[in-house]
C-alpha cells in the first residue's frame, strides 16, 4: 500500500513564475521539474483513501485563531525507506 498525504494546495504559481522569470532573466535555467505548491498536513501510511474520508468529512469545518507567522523556511525533502528526509536549506524572518 502507498502513502497517503494530506496536502493544501496553496497560491503559489504566481511566485513559481515571477522566481523562473528572474532566474531567466539572470541566464539560469530554471529547474524544469512539474511545480506542486503545498503545505504537508499529514503522512498517512498503510491508509487508503476511502478509510480517510469520514475524518476529514467530520472536521471540514475545522478553523482556527489567527496567528503570527514570523518566519518562513525553505525545505528539501527526499524519498527515504521510512518516508521523505526533510533538509531545512534556508530560514528567513519576516519583517515585523
Amino acid at each position: 500500500m502507498h502513502e497517503l498525504c494530506i496536502w493544501i494546495l496553496s497560491h503559489l504559481f504566481q511566485l513559481h513564475k515571477k522566481v523562473n522569470d528572474a532566474l531567466f532573466a539572470l541566464g539560469i535555467e530554471p529547474d524544469r521539474r512539474a511545480f506542486r505548491p503545498h503545505i504537508t498536513l499529514a503522512r498517512c501510511k498503510g491508509v487508503t483513501s476511502n478509510a480517510l474520508k469520514p475524518f476529514l468529512r467530520m472536521h471540514e469545518a475545522f478553523e482556527t485563531a489567527s496567528f503570527r507567522v514570523e518566519s518562513y523556511g525553505l525545505f528539501s525533502s527526499d524519498g527515504g525507506f521510512y518516508g521523505p528526509i526533510y533538509k531545512c536549506l534556508e530560514n528567513n524572518p519576516l519583517a515585523k
